[in-house]
């Protein structure tokens, strides 16, 4: 996947910058404990998939939603540098996927010929997924509980992508023609690649609450973002692509537990969606013959996490 090149080339970057040499000149140089590199397990749940819309001749108007699991565990890296350069700071963190494993929930609904749901599918959901959020942050307050001034300020930009796929396996039809049922497909019916990348912007704080506590959280809004889409209908003969953009919102708060100026344990929670709509569903033959379009409604990604980990600064 792409997003992993991009993963990796930001962490390149990061790791550029905390040398201190920028095309052959050295930046100014941060203060000790200002560098800092960190790892968690990430247990998230939510959903991601999409929504379709168009005309059918057999059922007239239609809508069909597929959804895909984001229950899961991820491994999480952290690092960047805290001020530098007047108060600048970078920022990054990049998580992949141990396990992302579920329910695939396919649903069709009519609405003139026939009205309503009329055709429902359950698949085995197998997924992988990565993520990664770069921010450059400028502090407009404070010095930090970790220099003793009890509580900072900073603000932040940057930039955020998501790449998650899926393989559906052993399809459970439970509704078909508006009518229960129960068939059975064997094997790998379906797949699908989401991708989400946008600007973000936001505002970070933290302030001590005793001798070695620490309460710091985050908002960040991103009011860009492109989502596209690739899938294929195995069972079908046929795939498709998505195009759309939209906006996401981004929450973390989080206590840490000071071990020592070098040392901090954490544990945290937050919300992360990433959406596009109004977009386009083509859709194409194994041939590549194109079959027709229809109205992406939505591509969405979102999901509640929980998070644990440490960092050790230098």
């Amino acid at each position: 996947m792409k997003a992993r090149w991009f993963g990796a080339a930001a962490a390149a970057l990061l790791a550029a910058l905390t040398t201190g040499w920028t095309q052959g000149a050295p930046m100014p140089r941060a203060r000790v404990g200002d560098f800092y590199i960190g790892a968690g397990i990430m247990e998230t749940w939510g959903d991601g998939g999409f929504t379709i819309s168009g005309l059918d001749s057999s059922v007239g108007r239609f809508t069909s939603v597929l959804e895909f699991p984001m229950d899961g565990r991820y491994f999480v890296l952290e690092a960047g540098i805290e001020e530098f350069y007047g108060g600048f700071g970078v920022h990054l963190r990049y998580g992949s996927s141990v396990s992302l494993e579920g329910t695939a929930v396919d649903t069709d609904f009519a609405w003139d010929i026939r009205s309503g749901e009329y055709i429902k599918s359950l698949g085995g959901s197998d997924g992988e997924s990565v993520f990664l959020n770069l921010d450059v942050s400028y502090r407009i307050f404070g010095a930090g509980a970790r220099e003793g001034g009890g509580t900072r300020v900073d603000v932040f930009g940057g930039y955020a992508m998501q790449d998650a796929t899926f393989n559906v396996t052993d399809v459970h039809m439970v509704v078909q023609d508006g009518r229960a049922t129960d068939r059975r497909f064997a094997g790998v019916a379906a797949t699908y690649d989401m991708e989400f990348y946008g600007l973000r912007a936001g505002v970070r704080g933290e302030v001590a609450v005793g001798a070695s506590s620490v309460l710091s959280g985050s908002v960040a809004v991103l009011p860009y973002v492109k989502a596209d889409g690739f899938g294929q209908w195995i069972a079908r003969g046929k795939m498709f692509d998505h195009d759309a953009t939209g906006w996401g919102v981004d929450f973390f708060g989080c206590y840490e537990y000071v071990v020592s100026s070098s040392v901090r344990l954490w544990v945290g929670m937050g919300y992360t969606r990433m959406e596009g709509t109004d977009g386009i569903d083509r859709q194409f033959f194994f041939t590549g013959e194109p079959i027709g379009n229809a109205h992406l409604d939505e591509l969405e990604s979102s999901y509640r996490f929980v998070m644990i980990g440490g960092e050790f600064r230098f």
